[in-house]
């Protein structure tokens, strides 16, 4: 494969996008015509290090390209937002005349990061296949190899949660963005020097938020459960966000999509909701999620129309991946009956970086329920949450939150040991410049039902306390704040 661009390529990917085409019927005329289906491939695979050469080559062309054509770089990268050290309005008003209203359908329409006005969390993960899906076919076809795919990071693997090493190199490198991590401490690992993203910390938020996604065994929230889609999106796909990159990097919505790796990190999301699915997961049926569609454009510039209901299988868009990721039998609750057994709200966390301790008052059914000098749950089939609610920044912290139940109030450290019921990242929380469209319904949510066996309560044990330990040191300014946190109980 030849790393030289064609000038075909170049001219026919440069137009302004015209007709807007369905989707099934722009499929039929240019999806692929494979007779089997294409496969992504691993990073760290032979296939997959060919295909990031390939992609090297390509990035630093589109980096090259005017921001008004489609299959820029820039126009790519605001598709899933535009920078906050700007506007979409001004950027817009840049292009030339023909560029501006395929810019006005696509920028800004990430789902459903706060963004977009009338986001919805469900949208996420098919809103993300077709971006990903469409940004794949632009590479391939500026490649001229028509066998290309796009790479996946596996940091589901342990021993691949460093980032591939194709995009470390700082030499002439389109790959490479020197605004990752860089501190080589806990909760900021120095990621261009090829630490892993969990480097230093135990136990890792990466296994414990992946195990925690591929657990749920319905797509949607239900109860005080968060539903596969939102807690991959907020637990491990936000982790990646915050561990690899900086506030005007990976770290923040407005400025991820500008780092190359952001797709392959996509790619590895896009392939756990296929191993979800392939476990006999079901995705949802109602219409309004079936029916919501998006605009993109295609490799020559096409202006497609797609619905959910085309890309809620990778199967008929004809791609698949060289493997897929365990699924284990999810615990199935009755979510039917929730009990409050404790509520505080507006929770402003201060910056420094020691622990912040929270005591949650407990109401009468949680003294019952919580037998404090036993540290027992009253029913063995009930099940314990922490869920924090409305989440906002007014910039990323750039660090990981580490969430504990049960700890001395007052102690300036986390003692030796203990064990954090889950960890919060303020990715989607924080869009500097751009309106908080947040929305409904949208929350973290830990099974802390083992972890109160032994909590202490703070003071007349009509409290509990909760810790939030910052890992790293939280950017000045960025004033995290959660609107409400409850712990309830499920009959």
């Amino acid at each position: 494969m030849s790393d030289r661009i064609s000038r075909r390529s170049m001219l026919r990917t440069g137009a302004a996008a015209t007709a807007l085409i369905p989707f099934p019927i722009w499929f039929e005329q240019y999806g692929a015509k494979a007779s089997t289906p294409m496969v992504r491939y691993s990073a760290e695979s032979t296939q997959g290090a060919a295909n990031l050469a390939t992609y090297r080559s390509v990035v630093s062309h589109m980096m090259s390209q005017p921001t008004g054509n489609p299959c820029s770089w820039a126009f790519q990268w605001y598709t899933h937002a535009v920078p906050s050290n700007t506007t979409k309005a001004a950027q817009i008003a840049l292009l030339p005349a023909a560029q501006q209203p395929l810019a006005t359908d696509m920028w800004n329409t990430c789902q459903a990061h706060g963004s977009t006005p009338g986001a919805v969390e469900d949208y996420f993960l098919p809103w993300h296949r077709m971006y990903v899906y469409f940004f794949e076919r632009i590479v391939r076809t500026l490649s001229g190899n028509t066998n290309w795919t796009l790479p996946y990071w596996d940091y589901t693997v342990t021993a691949q949660r460093s980032i591939p090493t194709p995009f470390r190199s700082s030499s002439s490198n389109a790959l490479y963005r020197p605004n990752r991590n860089s501190g080589g401490t806990a909760g900021n690992p120095n990621i261009n020097a090829g630490q892993p993203l969990d480097y230093g910390l135990s136990p890792s938020p990466i296994s414990q938020d992946f195990a925690a996604a591929v657990a749920e065994t319905a797509y949607s929230p239900s109860g005080s459960h968060q539903g596969f889609n939102m807690t991959l999106d907020f637990g491990l796909h936000g982790d990646v966000h915050v561990l690899t990159g900086n506030g005007t990097n990976m770290g923040s919505v407005p400025f991820a999509a500008g780092d190359p790796v952001f797709y392959t990190h996509h790619c590895n999301i896009d392939r756990i909701w296929a191993s979800w699915n392939n476990a006999g997961r079901a995705n949802p049926t109602s219409s309004s999620w079936l029916n919501k569609t998006f605009i993109f454009a295609d490799e020559h510039c096409n202006k497609v129309i797609g619905k959910i209901d085309d890309f809620k299988s990778i199967v008929p868009l004809n791609y698949t991946y060289d493997s897929f990721v365990r699924i284990p039998g999810g615990r199935v609750l009755n979510l039917g009956n929730l009990k409050f057994l404790a509520v505080q709200e507006g929770i402003t966390i201060p910056n420094p970086p020691d622990p912040y301790h929270i005591a949650i008052p407990l109401n009468d059914e949680a003294t019952s329920r919580l037998k404090l000098q036993t540290r027992s749950l009253v029913g063995s089939s009930s099940e314990v949450r922490l869920v924090l609610r409305n989440l906002t920044a007014k910039e990323s912290p750039e660090v990981l939150y580490a969430v504990y139940v049960g700890l001395p109030a007052g102690s300036r450290t986390v003692p030796k040991g203990a064990k954090p019921v889950g960890y919060v990242n303020f990715f989607e929380s924080a869009m500097p410049g751009m309106a908080m469209n947040e929305p409904q319904n949208r929350f973290h949510s830990f099974d802390v039902t083992e972890a109160l066996r032994g909590a202490k309560m703070a003071g007349t044990e009509r409290s509990l306390n909760v810790t939030l330990q910052p890992l790293g040191r939280p950017k000045a300014g960025a004033a995290p704040t959660i609107g409400r946190m409850e712990l309830v109980a499920t009959e």
